[in-house]
């Protein structure tokens, strides 16, 4: 099978290549810690739940970042400011994009484009999540695909 051929008619199941260990934050969750959880964490988006454990929306690394610029710029105190502050305001409050464990990898990066987003998220029949694909998970897996390698 020719290369192009190869990586055209790679389409695995997304729950292959999505992270299985979802994290989760609350909207009222301290965006310090939130920080320094997605720093420790290493992860660049996490759903959020309110106090009823319902998705209420999605907080991503740019979020965090614009309000850490916005702090600097307008040289408040940091700790005044970031004492007041949750994830309920900066996350972005919309519906979860989400998959079912079945979709293809095909799938998860046409809804990334027709979205504009850079997550999707993964759920199981019963509608709970369970996984995330990123942009990058679907990189990785194109870029470890046999037809990908450098040839000897």
């Amino acid at each position: 099978m020719e290369k192009n051929e190869a990586l055209l008619s790679y389409n695995p199941p997304v729950s292959e290549v999505m992270s299985r260990n979802v994290i989760f934050v609350q909207e009222t969750d301290a965006i310090p810690s939130t920080i320094q959880m997605f720093e420790s964490k290493r992860i660049s988006a996490a759903p959020v739940k309110n106090a009823e454990g319902k998705c209420v929306g999605i907080v991503t690394k740019s979020d965090l970042s614009k309000l850490d610029v916005m702090i600097q710029l307008i040289q408040l105190e940091a700790r005044q400011m970031e004492a007041s502050l949750f994830v309920k305001n900066v996350m972005n409050p919309t519906e979860l994009r989400t998959l079912s464990v079945n979709a293809s990898l095909k799938e998860a990066s046409q809804m990334m484009v027709a979205h504009r987003i850079h997550h999707v998220f993964i759920s199981d029949d019963a509608g709970n999540v369970v996984g995330v694909t990123s942009t990058f998970d679907i990189a990785k897996a194109y870029a470890n695909l046999p037809a990908c390698q450098p040839t000897q």
